[in-house]
């Protein structure tokens, strides 16, 4: 099997205030984020994340 090449971007996010980023994978018009990183975009904690990561699983 042949493995096709892959397009990756990196999104960094810096508000205009703070100095924080966020690192995120982009491929395929697709946003990947790890859990710390959602954590801080949404500014909560990374069981608030797993919770509602394990609500949709779970909704199918």
């Amino acid at each position: 099997m042949e493995r096709t090449p892959v397009e990756l971007r990196y999104l960094l996010y810096q508000t205009d205030t703070e100095k924080n980023y966020i690192n995120a994978l982009i491929q395929d018009e697709t946003v990947w984020l790890t859990q710390k990183a959602m954590a801080q975009l949404f500014d909560c904690t990374t069981d608030n994340i797993s919770l509602h990561l394990k609500n949709i699983f779970s909704s199918g």
